[in-house]
């Protein structure tokens, strides 16, 4: 039943392993998918899915993305309807009613896509926020400290002079 569905909405990933959400990657990133119902024999169909997912984790690691993962899109959602119940139950029957599902489906199959290309992240840093919480807490930390061109001074004592700073960092491969 999910095959190629042009929106799978996954709502609400908080708190899944990173083994969790490395599961949904194939789905978007295969060109064909084998199914097989119990007691039946595997079929292979081509695949054409796209996976929407919602999480409330604010800044956080929901999807377990590493830099080299490429096919992620990460936008943030603005808080202005956060616990509007009548919008959201406004949103869910506009969901079902299959009018608007048409609507969308002849919006989207019209829309010129000549100029995008996958790499064209959106002018936010959701991703990279995302990725970086994801990181082992060493990483996190090299990223963090290393971030400022002049990280080499930035706790150094005003009295202390710059070769007596420096002279304390050690580094070993």
């Amino acid at each position: 039943g999910d095959n190629s569905k042009l929106v799978m909405w996954l709502d609400d990933i908080f708190g899944a392993t990173k083994a969790q959400t490395r599961r949904i990657f194939p789905k978007v990133t295969c060109n064909r998918q084998k199914y097989e119902k119990k007691g039946e024999s595997v079929i292979e169909l081509e695949e054409f899915s796209n996976v929407f997912i919602t999480s409330n984790q604010d800044g956080g690691c929901a999807l377990h993305i590493k830099p080299g993962d490429r096919r992620q899109l990460i936008l943030e959602a603005s808080a202005k309807r956060l616990q509007d119940r009548e919008f959201f139950a406004k949103v869910a029957a506009d969901i079902e009613d299959l009018n608007v599902a048409h609507a969308w489906f002849k919006f989207l199959q019209e829309r010129d896509i000549g100029k995008f290309h996958p790499t064209q992240d959106p002018p936010t840093n959701a991703k990279s926020k995302s990725i970086s919480s994801c990181m082992v807490k060493s990483h996190s930390f090299f990223n963090m400290f290393f971030q400022d061109s002049d990280w080499i001074t930035n706790y150094r004592s005003p009295i202390e002079s710059l070769v007596d700073w420096v002279r304390n960092y050690d580094v070993r491969m």
